[in-house]
């Protein structure tokens, strides 16, 4: 066996070229998972705003079709047009149509 004597500096450098050799590789890694993570998070919110639109346009077409019931009633006054559409909303609401959320 051949003793080769190796001195710190010696394998302070052998080390740290290791390092900078592995730290591209490493940096990749996680840049590709960081991108996959963003990629999904991606998808999971745009599932979640298409799903919001389609919630937002179901409602409109409801308050759309109670503001025409209302007016095709032909009330003679506000309160009967105010009251008609509050039975209405109530009715939509009632029927699970329509969301209370509290926003409004």
């Amino acid at each position: 066996m051949n003793n080769v004597a190796v001195s710190r500096n010696e394998i302070a450098q052998i080390v740290a070229d290791q390092i900078a050799d592995a730290i591209p590789n490493i940096v990749a890694q996680s840049v590709q998972m960081e991108t996959l993570e963003l990629t999904v998070v991606r998808k999971e919110m745009t599932e979640l705003m298409e799903l919001r639109i389609q919630m937002e346009l179901k409602e409109t077409m409801e308050l759309t079709e109670i503001r025409g019931m209302t007016k095709s009633a032909n009330p003679t006054t506000l309160d009967e047009a105010v009251e008609l559409s509050r039975s209405l909303t109530d009715e939509t609401v009632h029927t699970g149509v329509l969301a209370l959320d509290g926003s409004g």
